[in-house]
């Protein structure tokens, strides 16, 4: 048994079934029968801190990648010896 707040998008079963307040039942997806209540829809807000650290932390994390991979882009261009590309493709 799973329970919890969850966001659209984020259970596939639960986007598969119509959004009513206090939807209970079994249904049948792919080949699986789940049993689903809900209790209650929450409007759209603001989350707490300890709701949206995971996705800050990965939005973060995002961020500092591309802005080192742009970085090291600038620091380091890229230049291609083309004999030696064309020695390394398989011969025909």
């Amino acid at each position: 048994m799973i329970s919890g707040k969850y966001e659209i998008g984020t259970q596939a079963v639960l986007d598969s079934l119509p959004r009513k307040k206090s939807l209970v039942g079994p249904f049948e997806r792919n080949k699986q029968w789940v049993v689903v209540r809900i209790k209650d829809l929450l409007p759209a807000g603001p989350k707490k801190m300890n709701e949206a650290r995971g996705q800050l932390t990965s939005d973060y994390q995002t961020e500092l990648e591309t802005r080192w991979i742009a970085e090291l882009k600038q620091s380091y261009p890229v230049q291609i010896n083309n004999d030696v590309f064309k020695a390394l493709l398989p011969k025909e």
